[in-house]
């Protein structure tokens, strides 16, 4: 079966009426576990618990551009800034990459995927991420620094 072809599921209709096609529903390949798993480990990506704490990730999507302070690489603590959410730099946990729906790869930012990032205000689903960029942030301290200072003064 050819990756872009469309998987056979076969199920218990809910309505009888439902039942046009003897039971079986068509369900696009990257809607299946197997296709997931595919895109989300075939594209560019950057695994979180790889990078160093202080590194400092720019995230461009298709509609906003983030910068991502890594606080704590493996539980995915981070500082993020940008889009209409983050206006200033805000803690935050960077739960991993979706394709909007209810699976997640966590901790990952992924080329083609959106961003899932958990705030004391909820999670925040971006658009899909065009590009990334990782920088060695070695005055990563001052901007946490600038952040909790803007935090506390509001």
């Amino acid at each position: 079966m050819a990756r872009s072809e469309t998987r056979r599921i076969v199920r218990e209709p809910t309505d009888p009426a439902e039942d046009t096609k003897g039971g079986t529903v068509a369900v696009p390949r990257i809607a299946t576990l197997d296709g997931f798993a595919e895109a989300a480990t075939g594209s560019s990506a950057v695994a979180l618990a790889e990078l160093l704490p202080e590194t400092l990730v720019r995230v461009e999507t298709e509609n906003s551009t983030y910068r991502i302070l890594v606080c704590n690489p493996l539980s995915r603590a981070v500082l993020v800034e940008g889009g209409r959410f983050f206006p200033q730099p805000t803690p935050a946990r960077l739960s991993g990459a979706t394709f909007g729906g209810s699976l997640l790869r966590l901790g990952w930012i992924v080329l083609g995927m959106r961003m899932e990032i958990h705030c004391a205000e909820g999670p925040v689903v971006t658009s899909s991420v065009q590009r990334i960029v990782i920088t060695r942030f070695d005055s990563g301290a001052a901007w946490r620094a600038s952040a909790q200072t803007a935090a506390v003064a509001e």
